[in-house]
C-alpha cells in the first residue's frame, strides 16, 4: 500500500509539472502516458502478490505430484514413445522460454507460447500485447502508438517488419535500422539541419532556418492475420500467405497506430512469469526422465 501511494504521488508530481510547462497537445499526449504507466503498475500492484505466491505453491507443490504422475505412465505404457515425444516438446517449450527471457530488453519484441497436448506442440502462438513505452529523448526512436509495422528494406530487397523503432542516420542521411538497413519508403535527411521532428501523422520535419520543413513521412504495414507472419530473427518478420499481404496506410489512417518520437516500445516479456514457466518446464522434464528410467529398470 505505501509502495501504491507512493507511485500515486509520484504521479501527481509529473502530471501538474507537465501541465505547466507544456502546451496542450504535448499535454494531452503526456497525460495519457501517465495515466497508462500508472494504471499497469496498479495492476501489477495489486495482482502480482497473490500470483507470485500462488504459482510459487504450486510449483513446490506439484513436483513430487507430477514425478508420480509421470512413474505412474511408465508402468502403464509398453514403450517409452510417448514420453520421449513430451520430453522433446518441453525441450522446445524450454527454447522458447529462454529465448523470451534473452529477449526482454530488445525494443518491440513480442514474446512467444508453446501449447503442448497429448506429448505433441500444437501452437506457438505469439503475444502481440503492446509493451509500455520508454523515455529516451532521440527524437529517432519511434513507437507506434496502435496497430502496424515499420517497413524495413533488406539487403536483398526484400521488405521486412518490425515494431522495433530504434532508428538512426547513416553517412548519408537515411534513416535506417541498428543493422543499417533502410526504413522503407526511403527518407534522407539533409546534412545541414539543426533538428528533426517526427510527427504523429508520421510526417518527418527537419529545421534548418525558420520553420521546419517536410522531408518525407512514414508509411505503415498492417496485416489481416498477425499469427501468420514468419519471424525471421533480429526482431523481423514477413509476410506470407497465412498472414495476407501488407495493407499500407500513414500513422494514424485506416486504423494504423500514430507516431510517438522520443520513446521506444519496450518488449512485452515478463520476466517473472517466464522465471516461472521455466522451473514449471523444468520440472516436468525432470519428472518425465524419471518415468524414462523407471521402464528402463523393469
Amino acid at each position: 500500500m505505501k509502495k501504491t501511494n507512493m507511485l500515486l504521488l509520484a504521479a501527481a508530481i509529473v502530471f501538474l509539472t507537465i501541465c505547466q510547462i507544456s502546451d496542450l497537445h504535448a499535454q494531452s499526449i503526456s497525460r495519457r502516458l501517465i495515466v497508462q504507466t500508472l494504471e499497469e503498475e496498479l495492476r501489477n500492484q495489486e495482482q502480482l502478490q497473490g500470483e507470485i505466491a500462488a504459482l510459487v505453491k504450486e510449483i513446490r507443490t506439484s513436483e513430487e505430484a507430477q514425478r508420480k504422475l509421470f512413474v505412474h505412465m511408465a508402468m502403464k505404457l509398453d514403450k517409452a514413445d510417448v514420453l520421449t515425444a513430451t520430453a522433446e516438446a518441453i525441450d522446445a517449450a524450454l527454447e522458447t522460454t529462454l529465448h523470451n527471457i534473452a529477449n526482454a530488453d530488445a525494443p518491440g519484441f513480442k514474446r512467444t507460447r508453446v501449447h503442448i497436448e497429448d506429448g505433441k506442440i500444437v501452437a506457438t502462438p505469439r503475444v502481440w500485447d503492446q509493451g509500455s513505452f520508454l523515455a529516451t529523448g532521440n527524437p529517432l526512436d519511434l513507437i507506434i502508438d496502435g496497430g502496424g509495422f515499420f517497413q524495413i528494406l533488406q539487403p536483398n530487397g526484400d521488405i521486412a517488419y518490425t515494431r522495433n523503432g530504434c532508428m538512426h542516420l547513416n553517412r548519408e542521411g537515411y534513416i535506417v535500422t541498428l543493422e543499417g538497413n533502410m526504413l522503407n519508403p526511403p527518407i534522407v535527411i539533409p546534412q545541414d539541419q539543426v533538428s528533426i521532428i517526427v510527427g504523429f501523422d508520421g510526417t518527418v520535419s527537419i529545421r534548418q532556418e525558420g520553420r521546419p520543413q517536410p522531408v518525407g513521412r512514414i508509411e505503415l504495414a498492417g496485416f489481416k492475420d498477425l499469427s501468420g507472419l514468419k519471424a525471421l530473427g533480429r526482431n523481423l518478420f514477413i509476410a506470407t500467405p497465412a498472414s495476407g499481404q501488407p495493407v499500407m496506410a500513414h500513422p494514424g489512417e485506416n486504423g494504423a497506430g500514430t507516431i510517438l518520437a522520443g520513446y521506444l516500445e519496450n518488449s512485452n516479456v515478463k520476466i517473472l512469469e517466464e522465471i516461472i514457466q521455466l522451473r514449471k518446464l523444468q520440472s516436468w522434464k525432470n519428472g518425465i526422465q524419471q518415468a524414462l528410467t523407471t521402464l528402463q529398470e523393469r
